[in-house]
């Protein structure tokens, strides 16, 4: 009973039903939803913003075109969880923005490496890298 009981606990209660193809698949839809926010494949979030980030397609989310978007969602890891909302909201209404997160580092645009709790430098130097494209937004979404 020990030896089933462990080969139960280490296959996670999979068992014969991992064999299933509906169940494999029903557990990696799942397993996708429940990734952090700042995995997701269209949130952009670093300790450190760099200029490919800034221009990256991947950062955009909503309805995908060839135009720069004139929003921008801004702030430290907490706006991550924001961007499924907007992305779906920003589809229903044909529109798209740009999204970027510095990791630990408030959306300050004076200062704002004297309030990281992580790595004071990477964000003072991600925050000079950002200041210039802010100006290239109309409209600005900032989350902390």
């Amino acid at each position: 009973m020990a030896v089933f009981s462990f080969l139960v606990y280490r296959s996670h209660g999979y068992g014969i039903r991992y064999l299933d193809e509906s169940y494999k698949s029903d557990l990696m839809t799942i397993s996708e939803r429940q990734k952090a926010p700042n995995m997701s494949e269209n949130v952009c979030q670093n300790f450190r913003i760099t200029n490919e980030m800034l221009n990256s397609s991947k950062c955009i989310i909503g309805e995908k075109s060839h135009i720069e978007p004139n929003v921008l969602l801004f702030g430290d890891s907490n706006s991550g969880h924001y961007v499924g909302t907007f992305n779906t909201l920003a589809k229903e209404a044909g529109l798209s923005l740009r999204n970027i997160s510095i990791s630990s580092c408030p959306p300050l645009l004076n200062n704002a490496e004297k309030y990281a709790t992580v790595n004071a430098k990477s964000c003072k130097q991600s925050h000079a890298i950002l200041k210039p494209y802010l100006l290239k937004y109309d409209h600005l979404i900032i989350s902390a």
